[in-house]
């Protein structure tokens, strides 16, 4: 279902980003970690990726992933 996010679905966001319980750990290299976490109800799971990009700034980052445009 698609719809508007409110203040408290941003909070599970956050605790989503900040915790890793119920999460598995799907990839572990040096620079990048994935971990997937199944989605009630739905055959799709969630992905979760942390990385370190060295050589691109976070306003680069932030184009490339918010504005339609620049990709």
């Amino acid at each position: 279902m698609a719809r508007i996010a409110e203040d408290n679905d941003f909070d599970q966001l956050k605790k989503w980003v900040d915790e890793n319980d119920g999460w598995v750990l799907e990839l572990d290299k040096t620079d990048t970690k994935v971990w997937t976490r199944p989605v009630e109800g739905c055959s799709f799971q969630m992905v979760k990726i942390q990385t370190i990009f060295s050589d691109v700034t976070s306003e680069v980052l932030y184009d490339v992933l918010h504005d339609p445009d620049y990709r």
